[in-house]
């Protein structure tokens, strides 16, 4: 969703959140901060109390040893499972049935990845892959690929513990699998599938969910949401 932060009415959204993600909004210096995450989370929350038709603030969350977020409580016996991304004004949220997903999304932004970031998170096979195509669609490719790193570790529940460049991503956009190259790891190596997510011009966006015979179902929200 397109996220304007001055729209919110923060004041009503704050009532669907936790009283740890309240005191984790307030921890927050700046206001403006503090009002995107209010509105970031309250919509998580309404969301999947419209899936499970429940009031938002009712919702219990537990959290994983790297800190992903699941629902401690489940409903018609189906676990539903959640991520969210967002980057500079846009957010997106995933949901999944009875398996694991992530999701990400950027910003391209030219001259923020540096030699020594790139050289962090992409394999060369990657690299010599993204320095084969035309010079004007790289950037892209490098934040989409970028995303497609992101959005897995993330579906892992891996955090910032996970090294970057044991995910091998070195095929051209719009792959729709993806496989760890660490074998000692099983979870690691099951089945994941990858869609890249069309968000226009100056965004690249990665969704990667647990198996196969999933369809991608995309909804644009507007910030008045209620």
């Amino acid at each position: 969703m397109n996220f304007n932060v001055f729209e919110l009415d923060i004041n009503a959204l704050r009532l669907n959140l936790s009283k740890d993600e309240i005191a984790k909004a307030d921890a927050f210096y700046f206001y403006n901060d503090k009002k995107k995450y209010i509105g970031r989370h309250a919509i998580l929350r309404k969301i999947l109390g419209r899936y499970l038709s429940i009031e938002p603030n009712k919702l219990n969350f537990s959290y994983s040893s790297h800190g992903k977020p699941s629902l401690s409580n489940y409903f018609n016996g189906d676990k539903i499972h959640f991520n969210l991304s967002h980057s500079k004004g846009l957010v997106l949220y995933a949901m999944a049935r009875g398996r694991e997903v992530g999701i990400d999304v950027e910003r391209i932004t030219p001259g923020i990845m540096d030699k020594q970031f790139v050289s962090y998170v992409f394999t060369q096979k990657e690299l010599n892959s993204i320095q084969s195509l035309p010079s004007d669609l790289r950037m892209v490719a490098l934040f989409q690929r970028w995303t497609r790193k992101e959005a897995f570790v993330k579906a892992l529940g891996k955090g910032l513990s996970y090294d970057l460049k044991q995910i091998d991503i070195s095929t051209a956009l719009g792959e729709k699998s993806i496989i760890s190259r660490r074998n000692s790891d099983t979870h690691d190596t099951y089945c994941w599938s990858l869609r890249d997510i069309e968000l226009g011009p100056g965004y690249a966006g990665s969704i990667v969910v647990e198996g196969y015979n999933w369809a991608l179902k995309c909804w644009k929200m507007e910030c008045n949401f209620s």
